[in-house]
This record gives structure tokens, C-alpha cells and sequence, in this order.
């Protein structure tokens, strides 16, 4: 089993739950979330570029320059696709860095891409812990548990069987705090 790097950081603690994101889960599910809005995105592009290139092949009047200006609009049109895109391979490559921790007495989340820093959240701090499920990540079983502080929402993203980790998470930072049952 692979070392949670994640143990050095809370080891003079008692650790209530610990877990890391699911590997590539985010991406995934952010995917999956935008998927009927990419097809019909993308059916929009090929139908302009089959009307350009169909009136250019039948000899319809369609200067080159329409064509080269149709597919030039096309690629702007496509552009906040790319631009969303890599926005989520990046944000995706940032969450499989991480590794979450909660002791008794606070939260520790690890990031780790290029260089490990550690970032702590007292339990005293915390008002609300939240779990969030899109129909993807309910479909993939995974979900997002939201730690909420008076200044700050953290999430722990691509939490693996979410719904067991947010109870835990939950009886340990807010146990004496608020009834879980609520």
C-alpha cells in the first residue's frame, strides 16, 4: 500500500480520518458535467464548417476567403473550449497532489505538485462541513467535502466513498459542536 506522505506532517496527533483525492477523478467528472454542452457545442462548429465547405466543393459561389474567414471564426468559437480545458488538466494536476488529514484538534491538507506545503485549519475555527455530489461524481462515487471557517471554504476534492468520509469527517470536527443527524 502506497505511504501517505501526509502522516509526517499530523504524526503527533491521533489522525481521525485521512485520505487523498481519487487520480484523475476531478478531470473526469468536470468532463462528464459539461459533456452534453461540448457535443452540442462541437455539432455547431461542423455544421458550420460543412455548409463552407460543402458550398465550396459544389461549386456554389464561396470565395476561399469565406472559407478561410468561416474556419478562422471557427477556432475563435472553439477557443474557450481549450481555454476551459486546460484550466481543468490544470486544476486536476494540482488536486492529485493533495492529501487531507483530520486529527482532534485540526484539519491538515498537503499540497504537493511541485514542492510540499502544509496547510492547517484549526477545528475550533470550522462552522460547517458540507458534502457535494454532482451526478458524476455520485455516478464515479466520489464527492467533495466543503470545510467552512468564518473567513475561508476549503474543499477536499475527489474524496473517494464520500458519503462515509463526510460522517467521519464530520463527528470529528463538529462532533461536540452540531448533531451529525441534523
Amino acid at each position: 500500500m502506497e505511504e501517505k506522505r501526509i502522516e509526517k506532517y499530523v504524526s503527533d496527533e491521533k489522525t481521525l480520518w485521512q485520505g487523498k483525492a481519487k487520480e484523475n477523478d476531478y478531470l473526469t467528472c468536470r468532463i462528464a458535467n459539461m459533456f452534453p454542452l461540448i457535443l452540442i457545442w462541437l455539432a455547431a462548429e461542423f455544421v458550420i464548417l460543412g455548409v463552407a465547405v460543402s458550398n465550396k466543393i459544389f461549386g456554389q459561389d464561396f470565395d476561399t476567403y469565406y472559407l478561410v474567414l468561416t474556419i478562422v471564426a471557427v477556432l475563435c468559437h472553439l477557443a474557450p473550449t481549450v481555454v476551459w480545458l486546460s484550466a481543468v488538466v490544470r486544476e486536476n494536476a494540482r488536486i492529485r497532489g493533495e492529501e487531507y488529514a483530520v486529527t482532534e484538534s485540526r484539519v491538515a491538507i498537503l499540497h504537493s505538485t511541485l514542492h510540499e506545503s502544509v496547510e492547517y485549519i484549526p477545528n475550533e475555527d470550522v462552522t460547517d462541513v458540507v458534502l457535494r455530489r454532482s451526478l458524476a461524481e455520485t455516478i464515479f462515487g466520489t464527492g467533495r467535502i466543503i470545510i467552512i471557517t468564518d473567513e475561508e471554504r476549503i474543499t477536499l476534492n475527489s474524496i473517494e466513498n464520500a458519503s462515509k468520509a463526510f460522517r467521519k469527517v464530520y463527528r470529528a470536527i463538529l462532533g461536540g459542536k452540531k448533531n451529525a443527524d441534523e
